[in-house]
C-alpha cells in the first residue's frame, strides 16, 4: 500500500485525468460517490470531473458556495491510495485467470 498526499489543486485535478487514462479498456470501472458526506453534498452515482474539480477548489460541487469558510495556502487537496498485489499473485492470475 502506498499513500501520497496531493498538495496542489493542479496535481489533484490532473490525477483525476490520469486515473481516467489508467482505467480505460474493456474492464473499465467508473468511480462512484459513496458515503454520508457524498449524500449530504447531493452526490450520487458516477463521479463527475466537474464536481470533483469544484471540491478541489473548496467549492460546493452543486451549489454556489464554499465548502469551508477559510482557504489555506498549504492545505491538502486529497490522497492517492494505491493498493497492489504481490508479483506472485499477479503471475498466478495471469496464468490461471479468475
Amino acid at each position: 500500500m502506498r499513500i501520497t498526499p496531493h498538495y496542489s489543486a493542479a496535481g489533484a485535478k490532473s490525477y483525476y485525468e490520469v486515473s481516467d487514462y489508467l482505467s480505460a479498456g474493456p474492464e473499465e470501472l467508473q468511480g462512484q460517490w459513496l458515503g454520508k458526506a457524498a449524500t449530504e453534498l447531493g452526490l450520487v452515482g458516477e463521479v463527475q470531473k466537474a464536481h470533483f474539480d469544484r471540491m478541489v477548489d473548496n467549492l460546493h460541487p452543486i451549489r454556489e458556495e464554499r465548502l469551508t469558510p477559510r482557504m489555506r495556502d498549504n492545505r491538502r487537496f486529497g490522497w492517492d491510495i494505491m493498493l497492489s498485489a504481490l508479483k506472485s499473485v499477479s503471475i498466478a492470475y495471469g496464468l490461471l485467470g479468475d
